[in-house]
């Protein structure tokens, strides 16, 4: 045996991830919802870094929110059922909170890498879907770029992924009343040349897992250059 975790119980979430580029190796988020229930921040050789105790830590996902931090940002939710509880944290890599979502924005946020900034937006999940970007002060403001096709019924967002190899991520979703699988690509130009993110293996192994079961969102990784287009 390399290492032992302290012990706790199921886990919703089980993410290896270089969260915080300042540390050896990867990390481990796990979101664990019985058993010493709450959020663990694990370095490469078990060893917790910070944990939260939740009453049941259920979903969430670890993406670059803002460029004022480095690393990734990791959101886990306190599961809605029963009790109620407003606690739905983004956080940074030493514990503190970035902010708080809303229970709304906790149910209906996506994040996707949609342009060529290095956060995530958030696409809404369902009828009125269109792009948002999180402020600081937990609000939030549609992206001029984030304009989605009108009159159609859309189910939840299957995937958010680079499909076109643009570097940028599109979102795949299907079209109820159209009848139609959807992929929904940037319409703007974009001003710089990246790389595609599908040429980094975390990245592809992360997206391979996202119609099995519970899964979650990885930040790309930063596949942008200066060269300009």
């Amino acid at each position: 045996m390399r290492w032992e975790a302290e012990p706790f119980g199921h886990t919703d979430i089980s993410k290896p991830a270089r969260i915080d580029p300042n540390r050896e190796g990867l990390q481990i988020w796990y979101a664990v919802e019985s058993n010493n229930p709450g959020v663990y921040f694990v370095d490469k050789d078990g060893k917790t870094i910070f944990k939260e105790a939740y009453r049941h830590a259920h979903y969430g996902w670890i993406a670059r929110h803002t460029a004022k931090f480095p690393g990734l940002q990791p959101h886990t939710a306190e599961d809605g059922r029963g009790e109620k509880r407003d606690h739905f944290p983004i956080c940074l890599p030493e514990g503190a909170h970035w902010l708080n979502l809303t229970d709304w924005q906790r149910k209906n946020f996506v994040p996707v890498h949609w342009d060529a900034g290095p956060e995530v937006v958030f696409v809404t999940r369902k009828e009125n879907k269109r792009i948002v970007r999180l402020k600081e002060d937990g609000g939030m403001e549609d992206l001029s770029d984030g304009k989605l096709p009108e009159g159609g019924m859309y189910e939840r967002n299957l995937i958010c992924a680079d499909v076109i190899g643009d570097f940028r991520e599109n979102i795949v979703t299907v079209d109820m009343k159209r009848d139609r699988l959807m992929v929904l690509a940037n319409p703007t130009v974009a001003h710089r040349r990246g790389y595609s993110p599908y040429s980094d293996f975390e990245y592809r192994h992360d997206r391979s897992q996202h119609g099995s079961g519970y899964y979650i969102y990885l930040s790309p990784p930063d596949t942008g250059c200066s060269t300009d287009s």
